[in-house]
């Protein structure tokens, strides 16, 4: 609103005078807009806030309800638009927006409130992560010169305290959007790593176990840093649930790590191209029960700094040649369970660039309770033992291991 100045006066910002007769003043000659100009002001702010102009205080009560302030998010779940009314011609820093979320973020997020797309990002300035906005959320955003950032905290900064075990599902034909609570496309996650994602961005550490029933599929590989809970990762229902990836951390189609415990139940683990090993854990214990470890074209299973790997039940051996299955380095442990005792079974012949069994640099592979299928599928060297790495098979001998060729042990290395 443009101030009107008294009439015919040359300067824009004169003030107006009151009449003095004695003083001989004239007082100020009031333009028609200073009377109607204010007015128009102050109805279209209460019409604008949802008011019908009427009585008295209706100014102070448009100011009180913020309605000018507030919108509905339109646009797609992750690049939001919205129109203010009055329709915004600029932003000024600190501005505040309450926005009605009406779709699910998947991801980072910008709104476009009129004037071009920003980011919408955490009170820290991070961007969003997936459900930081779920549907009939109101936001409330301030404008810092750059991005809309969030008043309060938001989901992915608050872990949920639970108190009981937790199932998810997973299936090819779901999303990772979803929250894994049902064996639905419109509910299970598309991959494992969506479901183990989810898991490190919702609860709390706690010592209940999440259970991941993955439907039968090829998945691609899966990285785990960390995870608050014991997890199993488990085949649900019939065929192939397949984790099947490039080299992720640790030069892995599977790497876990963070000091998370994991159990794999009949899952098959396949690494895809040259220099990648199957699984590689770090500093984490990690089971594996009844799975398959296919194609790989280094080693299948690694222990490494800190690790410990449990082998269960029926293990599979298939795909191509490789270097090795086995391998336990810096100071990293692979046995076998003593209460189920595994058998593994080498369903295809190949050729090994490796040896069966490796141990180095003070790692150790500790599997007497093992027994062996198909040893004669394996061409190649039965172990190798170096640089202080260590072998155990409780006194089975030297052929315990399938393979071809001799084992052999250097530097340090123990065979017992």
């Amino acid at each position: 609103m443009k101030y009107q100045a008294p009439f015919g006066s040359i300067d824009p910002n004169a003030s107006y005078v009151d009449r003095n007769t004695p003083g001989a003043v004239k007082g100020s000659a009031v333009p028609a807009a200073a009377i109607e100009g204010p007015q128009r002001e102050i109805v279209d702010v209460i019409e604008q806030s949802g008011f019908v102009p009427s009585d008295d205080m209706q100014l102070a009560r448009a100011i009180q309800s913020q309605r000018m302030n507030y919108a509905v998010a339109g646009g797609t779940a992750n690049a939001l638009t919205t129109v203010l009314t009055p329709a915004t011609e600029a932003l000024t820093v600190g501005m505040v927006l309450r926005l009605l979320v009406t779709t699910e973020n998947t991801g980072p997020v910008t709104l476009n409130a009129g004037v071009g797309a920003l980011a919408v990002v955490t009170a820290s300035g991070a961007p969003l992560a997936r459900r930081d906005l779920v549907v009939g959320d109101i936001a409330t955003l301030i404008y810092d010169g750059a991005s809309w950032r969030m008043a309060s905290m938001v989901r992915s900064e608050v872990l949920r305290n639970i108190g009981a075990n937790v199932t998810l599902y997973v299936r090819p034909d779901g999303s990772d959007s979803n929250d894994g609570s049902s064996n639905t496309p419109e509910a299970a996650f598309a991959t494992p790593q969506g479901a183990v994602d989810y898991v490190n961005l919702t609860f709390a550490a706690n010592s209940f176990t999440v259970t991941i029933n993955v439907t039968a599929g090829t998945y691609p590989g899966l990285l785990i840093r960390r995870s608050p809970m014991r997890l199993i990762i488990q085949r649900n229902g019939a065929g192939t649930a397949r984790i099947s990836g490039a080299a992720l951390a640790g030069g892995a189609a599977v790497n876990v790590q963070g000091n998370a415990e994991v159990v794999f139940k009949d899952i098959s683990i396949r690494a895809l191209n040259a220099n990648t090993y199957g699984l590689v854990v770090d500093n984490a214990f990690v089971t594996l029960d009844g799975c398959n470890l296919d194609d790989a074209p280094l080693y299948n299973i690694v222990a490494g700094t800190g690790a410990s790997i449990l082998l269960v039940g029926l293990i599979s051996i298939t795909g191509g040649n490789r270097a090795g299955v086995m391998r336990g380095q810096t100071g990293g442990l692979i046995e076998s369970s003593t209460v189920t005792p595994p058998t593994m079974r080498i369903d295809n012949v190949i050729t090994l660039s490796g040896s069966f069994v490796s141990a180095q640099t003070g790692g150790v592979v500790s599997v007497p309770s093992i027994s062996y299928l198909g040893n004669s599928n394996i061409i190649g060297p039965r172990y190798s033992a170096i640089l202080n790495g260590v072998i155990s098979t409780n006194g089975a001998g030297a052929n315990f291991f399938p393979g071809s060729v001799a084992g052999s042990v250097a530097t340090g290395g123990q065979y017992v």
